[in-house]
């Protein structure tokens, strides 16, 4: 299994990008609305991965 590190550094996908930046965001703690905002997605979108 890939760790958050390898899915961030090889990914081609910007959705799988994507969360797993979000998914490294919330582990330190990051707000759903403040992380949306940074990868300019809705709020709907990162909730959806929680």
């Amino acid at each position: 299994m890939q760790t958050l590190e390898q899915i961030i550094d090889k990914s081609r996908e910007a959705r799988e990008l994507k969360r797993a930046l979000s998914v490294k965001m919330s582990q330190r703690r990051m707000k759903h609305q403040d992380i949306a905002n940074l990868l300019q997605v809705s709020s709907s979108f990162i909730s959806k991965w929680f």
